[in-house]
């Protein structure tokens, strides 16, 4: 057994995550909003980050829809500018992705 997370390891792979990358932006949106404060301050921060960020909002996007189930072309969609990100959605997608991710064999 290895000591590291393999692709093939969780259950998300694939279902959600296509990339080392998706998981590495869930795991940046993660930390960026945080688990403390108000909900209208986490939505602030998520708000911020995203508007410097279009094109890691248009893979969040993407994202959330796989986790609610509506077939994405990534290539094909665009993103609206305006469209706005709910931080409850964020928060789906952040437990969905890291509550399943497990390391094997850590010292």
């Amino acid at each position: 057994m290895s000591n590291y997370i393999s692709w093939g390891d969780g259950e998300v792979w694939g279902n959600i995550l296509q990339t080392w990358g998706d998981y590495q932006l869930v795991v940046e949106v993660a930390e960026e909003i945080g688990g403390k404060g108000s909900y209208s301050q986490r939505q602030e921060k998520l708000n911020k980050f995203l508007d410097k960020e279009p094109e890691k909002k248009k893979r969040l996007i993407h994202l959330i829809c796989r986790i609610d189930g509506t077939k994405v072309y990534d290539d094909e969609k665009e993103v609206n500018d305006e469209v706005e990100v709910s931080v409850k959605k964020v928060e789906v997608l952040i437990k969905e992705v890291l509550g399943k991710v497990k390391i094997k064999n850590v010292i």
